[in-house]
């Protein structure tokens, strides 16, 4: 622990279903949370995905939304020569990453192809798709993000006063073209860094041409409890900038996870880390519960069937990890998270509520299994885990708590 315990508490603002305000006060350490937080209820929308062959393997399980980025829809995929416009497209929610031809630097080489990490030459150019874009799919597509990852090099190489220039001509023809298109800012990540690249953008201009502020929450090879920090981290450059009553959005995140069929071959540094089927649902559940706790209202994963991060393997086999998306759904949507709370042998505790009086209890240890008394006031009746399975707890006065989370309930839901 560190040696000197700084108490913060930061005012999140969302518009889920109107604005609402609840605080989130930290001390010291990420499972120290006091929340007391919004009594609305959790959308279906909170669960997005990213699909990389939705022709084959769309999600057997609802899914809240879906970002698309890796299916051969940036600018580059759609406009391949200026003016020669491809057709038939997936549904596209990231503007950018420069076509060759439009690229002010055509030969420099990155992530997808040469000059897509360059901002255009010509602003026209950039006016023109998108506003292809928005008028083509206007009433389609009312959900747009600015470029992808901008603090990495591998994905943008201009300086932040252009994109900040993409995104003012961005917005301004989104709104014109149809007044409830909805625009989100460059989604950085690297917890604190991007953090700080989000505030540089904000201080020069950015914050004016933004409908949703988005961020990319890796904390690859952490566990999903080390967002904590970067949320409130978040809040914060949105409350100097004046834009918390604008929704905070993870349009990215996730972890290698093992596959059954092919070998997941570990990465360096930041994914030096593949989950198990242990820990794949744990993370699963533990990051859509704890980003909601903090104050993001939308979240993408990454990705359902991805061939090193997915929830299913490649050819669309669900894992295990994909069992706890729907179970975590189900636990949470139409519910009202009143409480999240981690005590000193670090076992979390969040309380949900329903209509009809209905309580739930989400726990799971960070650190390995607890034995954990059930207090009577809880009533609860039932116990449910990630893989579906459910047991009567009559007569039942402790559980044993595990990385992986478990729902108690004193009724079934209405």
């Amino acid at each position: 622990m560190a040696s000197r315990i700084l108490t913060v508490t930061a005012t999140i603002a969302l518009a889920v279903m109107g604005s609402a305000f609840f605080s989130v006060a930290q001390e010291g350490h990420p499972q120290h949370l006091r929340a007391a937080l919004r009594n609305l209820p959790i959308p279906a929308s909170f669960f997005g995905v990213h699909i990389d062959h939705p022709e084959k393997n769309w999600p057997s399980v609802p899914i809240g939304g879906w970002r698309v980025i890796d299916n051969y829809v940036t600018w580059h995929d759609l406009e391949p020569q200026k003016g020669q416009w491809r057709h038939s497209v997936p549904v596209l929610y990231t503007l950018g990453l420069s076509p060759t031809w439009a690229s002010a630097r055509p030969q420099e080489s990155k992530a997808f192809r040469p000059g897509s990490s360059a901002e255009p030459r010509d602003m026209q150019d950039w006016r023109d798709y998108v506003h292809t874009m928005a008028t083509r799919y206007k009433g389609r597509i009312h959900y747009w993000e600015m470029w992808n990852e901008p603090n990495l090099r591998d994905f943008y190489t201009g300086d932040v006063d252009k994109l900040v220039d993409l995104s003012r001509e961005a917005y301004s023809i989104l709104h014109e073209v149809d007044s409830t298109n909805v625009l989100s800012s460059p989604p950085p990540t690297g917890g604190v860094n991007g953090a700080q690249w989000l505030d540089d953008y904000f201080r020069r201009g950015g914050s004016k041409y933004l409908d949703v502020v988005g961020f990319h929450f890796y904390v690859t090879p952490g566990d999903p409890e080390k967002m904590v920090p970067i949320a409130q981290r978040l809040t914060e450059v949105m409350a100097k900038y004046k834009v918390l009553e604008k929704p905070l959005w993870g349009t990215e995140a996730g972890w290698f996870i093992a596959n059954h069929k092919t070998y997941v071959k570990p990465g360096t540094g930041s994914f030096s880390r593949v989950l198990d089927d242990d820990e794949s649902p744990a993370f699963v559940a533990r990051t859509y519960i704890l980003l909601w706790v903090t104050g993001v209202s939308r979240f993408y994963w990454y990705g359902w069937d991805n061939h090193l991060m997915g929830l299913t393997e490649e050819d669309g086999t669900p894992k295990a990890s994909a069992m706890a998306f729907a179970e975590t759904q189900k636990w949470l949507v139409g519910a009202r998270m009143i409480g999240c709370d981690a005590d000193s042998s670090d076992t979390w505790i969040c309380e949900i509520e329903r209509d009809g009086e209905y309580r739930g209890y989400i726990l799971w240890n960070t650190q390995g299994t607890r034995n954990v008394p059930i207090p009577a006031s809880w009533n609860a009746r039932n116990q449910h885990d990630l893989s579906g399975r459910t047991r009567a707890l009559a007569g039942v006065h402790s559980i044993q708590v595990g990385v992986k989370p478990i729902l108690l309930e004193n009724k079934t839901p209405q």
